[in-house]
């Protein structure tokens, strides 16, 4: 099985980020296994979204089994995250 990670990047004034949020919680609750972690760039102290050249919120990186994807945007649902991973 292929090993899924999901990082979104997002800031709590975003009103995208925040219709973002249920969507993460649904993926969440659909896909167990997958690592699904919310960064708010307001509080990210690790500097994550700097070394991630985030420039806009949201935005999202998406791992599978070594392959990254990036993309910026506006909420991604459900199916089409699934289609994005899919596609890797």
């Amino acid at each position: 099985m292929a090993k899924i990670k999901i990082t979104e990047f997002g800031d709590k004034y975003c009103p995208p980020c925040k219709a973002q949020k249920p969507i993460m919680k649904k993926l969440r609750k659909k896909h167990p296994d997958w690592t699904i972690k919310e960064i708010d760039v307001e509080k990210d102290t690790g500097g994550l979204a700097d070394k991630n050249n985030v420039m806009t919120v949201p935005t999202f990186i998406v791992e599978k089994d070594g392959k990254k994807k990036k993309w910026s945007g506006g909420p991604v649902g459900v199916r089409e995250m699934e289609e994005i991973i899919r596609g890797m």
